[in-house]
């Protein structure tokens, strides 16, 4: 049912999906503990059909006060072929490393729900993720700015099925990261 209504409305899915994931965060928040972070990913390396992706998430992130802090939370995504494109919905976990006094490190994980997971391209090139249900792991880097609640970074993520289904090619993706804390 989601799936369709995001399908429908490419323009407004992210907004109203941010909207939906806050309405059910069981956390009390209070400033700067929820974070909206924006991905756009390409591939490590040449594939019979490249799937480029890009992710809206909302996630409970309270700032990290000492040296280590975690994140939770979930969001939409889309993978993006030359021919086609299919929904992505996601949640995610991952604990969160400063490194210097206002760079962290941060190691994820998490599922994946695709809306398609089979994708064609010309010359009968196609690209089968085996099923809908995938599994991602991350690790990045992001530098939060002092005087604002914004933070840029670097995302390296493998995602597969995990050996799930017959089909397992996996997609490994460079991420470039935005997030604002709020």
């Amino acid at each position: 049912m989601l799936i369709n209504s995001i399908s429908e409305r490419k323009h407004h899915s992210l907004a109203a999906a941010v909207c939906a994931i806050t309405a059910v965060l069981p956390f009390h928040t209070t400033a700067s503990d929820l974070q909206l972070l924006y991905t756009a990913g390409t591939p490590t390396s040449n594939q019979n059909v490249d799937v480029n992706t890009t992710t809206l998430e909302l996630m409970y992130a309270p700032r990290i006060k000492d040296r280590f802090g975690f994140d939770i939370g979930g969001g939409v995504g889309r993978l993006l072929t030359e021919a086609e494109d299919a929904n992505m919905l996601m949640a995610d976990a991952g604990l969160k490393i400063r490194i210097l006094q206002n760079f962290h490190a941060r190691l994820g994980g998490g599922a994946r729900y695709l809306e398609e997971h089979r994708f064609s391209a010309e010359q009968g090139r196609t690209k089968d993720y085996g099923g809908s249900m995938l599994w991602a792991y991350s690790t990045s880097l992001e530098w939060s700015s002092p005087k604002s609640a914004f933070a840029f970074g670097y995302k390296y993520e493998h995602m597969s099925n995990a050996g799930r289904y017959e089909h397992n090619p996996g997609l490994d993706t460079h991420n470039l990261t935005l997030s604002w804390y709020f």
